[in-house]
């Protein structure tokens, strides 16, 4: 049975057309290029972690993930701490 809100998330795109997957979406990539991540929701822990190559920027949908306001979250991106806190917002948009 699929899960309704994935933990793992692997996917590229060549463009911004096909920018999104569940609860990540590239918002900005280097153009003519194959961008990739590979994110992992570690739901007790509460970390993300990302791996991902040829993407500027990139958004955490996290309406999508049904975490609570009051929740902390790390989130790693290629092993660097790049965020930790609490969640105000719906959307969490990281430049790199």
């Amino acid at each position: 049975e699929r899960p309704i809100v994935p933990t793992v998330i692997k996917f590229c795109t060549y463009d911004l057309l096909n920018c999104s997957s569940y609860w990540i979406r590239i918002d900005k990539m280097n153009q003519g290029t194959k961008a990739t991540i590979n994110a992992i929701w570690k739901i007790n822990n509460k970390r993300i972690e990302i791996k991902c190559a040829n993407v500027n920027s990139f958004s955490l949908l996290l309406r999508r993930m049904n975490i609570s306001p009051e929740n902390e979250i790390n989130v790693y991106v290629n092993k660097k701490l790049i965020y930790s806190g609490r969640i105000d917002k719906d959307i969490l948009s990281f430049d790199l």
